[in-house]
């Protein structure tokens, strides 16, 4: 579980990031992964999302980094806080993307 160390957080300020590895120990190298799918659930209520108080959803960023610097990769509009939720990153683009709830996780 992670938690970011802001409370009502201001947009772009609560973030988490990945890295992935071949090898162990010295022999322990980053490698490029190609990620489609993020599966998410973010907290409700306002201690635990950047969330408007009249939908109680939020807008996701995934970015990806390029070797120089993170890019945007895909935007989420509206991602509900309290569920667990699929963001499917589609090959067309920062707008092809889906939300799909993940009933099945609960």
């Amino acid at each position: 579980q992670w938690r970011s160390p802001c409370s009502r957080c201001s947009r772009g300020e609560a973030w988490l990031g990945l890295s992935f590895f071949t090898g162990t120990g010295a022999d322990r190298v980053p490698r490029p992964v190609n990620v489609y799918c993020v599966v998410l659930l973010q907290g409700a209520g306002a201690a635990n999302s950047t969330e408007s108080s009249a939908t109680q959803a939020t807008d996701v960023t995934v970015e990806r980094w390029d070797g120089e610097e993170f890019r945007r990769f895909g935007r989420f509009y509206s991602v509900p806080a309290g569920e667990y939720v699929k963001l499917i990153l589609g090959k067309g683009g920062i707008d092809d993307t889906e939300v799909i709830l993940d009933a099945g996780r609960k």
